[in-house]
């Protein structure tokens, strides 16, 4: 197929097909072209250019992704600081990506589609970044026919996908393998190997396998006040490393929510007239207790955008001392069928019916409890 062929094919998709899945396929497109392959010298660029390109790209895909007007002014002020501050991505893939995303522009997307094109095959001629296939190529013209080839296919593909899904499959729906690794590259090195940069790594290989990092991470991430983000990489990168921290907290939270089958009745047992087997132990009901009033007060605390170290040392030594006792219980009940009702008394005078699910499965208390230890030093 001639590049003609591929040129009426990919017209006929931004043409026909929503703005939305135009969109996503610009910025798939210029995910493939992050890092920028065809980007000469062995000085590292990844601070100021990838770094950028990144603020850029997370900004413009979670507009996409929830259309907010907070995500929106985001990815204004980001196309905003570039206007001003950087001449060097003015007009790259990201950039127009960017553009097409914040004003919901088809042209733009074709556009943003085919400069990531142009950027990846112009690399063909540049022996350490061609890929497996063009490297076999002795003209540099059929190298970067062949290395255009491969990006079209790939972008034609990702119109087959539902918007809906559009990052949820590998980003390269075929191999592709530089001769010497990207991670090897000196324009690249601290990207790869730097600490203020193992997020984005995640990231990227993220989009790359078709496994996005959870959305409300990146949207958090996203909106991480420009202040930060003008100080530069390392400053995002402490303030990425807490948005982290108290997010593995709320996601350790639900899921000691989702094992706590609980229901609040007046009397014991559970479905009227088939209640459950049920039990009254007075050390298991203080454990329990306590790890119930901790996931109360903890669900409080984070309704707060910065709630106070002691408030979280508290929930912690109450996690702490209701997970202790359950172990020295549960030392002694190992055949406790999962089922079982722990009735529980409550100071609102009802009763707490509480599956022994629970008490069997102590590693989703341990797991908030080491989730909060690492929040702990970035709270005031």
């Amino acid at each position: 197929m001639t590049q003609v062929d591929y040129d009426e094919l990919l017209d006929a998709e931004f043409e026909t097909q929503s703005t939305q899945k135009c969109i996503s396929a610009a910025l798939r497109a210029a995910l493939r072209d992050f890092p920028t392959v065809n980007l000469q010298g062995n000085r590292d660029a990844t601070r100021e250019l990838l770094f950028p390109s990144a603020r850029l790209l997370i900004r413009a895909i979670t507009h996409w992704h929830f259309d907010r007007d907070e995500t929106h002014d985001a990815l204004e002020r980001g196309l905003q600081n570039i206007k001003q501050n950087n001449i060097l991505l003015r007009g790259n893939s990201a950039h127009i990506a960017a553009q097409s995303a914040y004003s919901r522009s088809s042209q733009l997307a074709q556009q943003a589609t085919e400069k990531s094109m142009v950027s990846f095959a112009s690399a063909a001629d540049t022996e350490e970044t061609l890929y497996d296939e063009a490297s076999h190529f002795r003209s540099t013209r059929l190298a970067y026919d062949s290395a255009f080839s491969l990006l079209y296919r790939n972008s034609l593909e990702d119109f087959k996908t539902p918007s809906d899904r559009a990052f949820d499959k590998p980003l390269w729906s075929e191999r592709f393998e530089p001769v010497v690794p990207l991670e090897e590259r000196g324009n690249f090195a601290e990207f790869f190997r730097g600490p203020s940069f193992a997020f984005w790594r995640e990231w990227r290989q993220g989009f790359i396998d078709g496994r996005p990092v959870e959305w409300e991470l990146q949207r958090r991430i996203a909106l991480i006040d420009d202040g930060i983000w003008n100080v530069g990489a390392d400053a995002v990168a402490d303030e990425i490393e807490q948005i982290q921290a108290r997010w593995e907290v709320e996601r350790a939270l639900s899921g000691l929510k989702n094992g706590l089958i609980v229901q609040t009745t007046a009397r014991h047992g559970i479905g009227g007239n088939n209640p459950p087997e049920s039990i009254e132990d007075e050390r298991l009901s203080g454990a329990i207790t306590l790890i119930w009033e901790a996931e109360e007060e903890l669900s409080n605390a984070l309704e707060q955008e910065s709630p106070t170290k002691e408030w979280i040392e508290a929930i912690l030594g109450k996690l702490k001392s209701g997970l202790a006792c359950l172990l020295k219980w549960c030392a002694g009940k190992v055949n406790l069928a999962i089922g079982t009702a722990v009735v529980v008394g409550t100071t609102k005078g009802s009763t707490l019916v509480v599956d022994t699910y629970v008490a069997k499965h102590p590693e989703k208390i341990e797991a908030l409890i080491e989730a909060l230890e690492r929040w702990l030093p970035f709270l005031a």
